[in-house]
């Protein structure tokens, strides 16, 4: 439990300081929104298998390839990294809004 308190801790201190390094109009605002779109569609993805990753542990306890104490650790460590993927993906996300709005205001600033 401490070690997922130390990485949500990390993430949420870390969303803050990924919305200051939004860059200015331009090719710089093309890449990071790039970049981000990418950043956040892996997260997703690391979240889902995150997730699918409890049910796989629970389907090889009931078919008896690991006991209930095998069970118990993994389903912790699993639901650990679930909710650690969650926060960075939750993170991403608001980033990618961030520089989409930011995409927007460039777009309305041109003549």
């Amino acid at each position: 439990m401490l070690r997922f308190s130390l990485i949500a801790t990390a993430v949420l201190c870390a969303a803050p300081l990924a919305m200051a390094d939004i860059p200015a109009c331009g090719p710089e605002l093309d890449r990071a929104t790039a970049e981000a779109r990418t950043n956040e569609a892996r997260l997703s993805w690391v979240a889902r298998e995150a997730y699918e990753m409890i049910g796989w542990i629970s389907m090889d306890y009931e078919e008896g390839i690991i006991n209930a104490q095998e069970e118990s650790r993994l389903l912790m460590e699993a639901e650990d990294k679930h909710r650690a993927a969650k926060a960075e993906h939750a993170a991403a996300e608001d980033r990618l809004a961030a520089l989409r709005k930011k995409y927007i205001e460039c777009g309305a600033a041109e003549p």
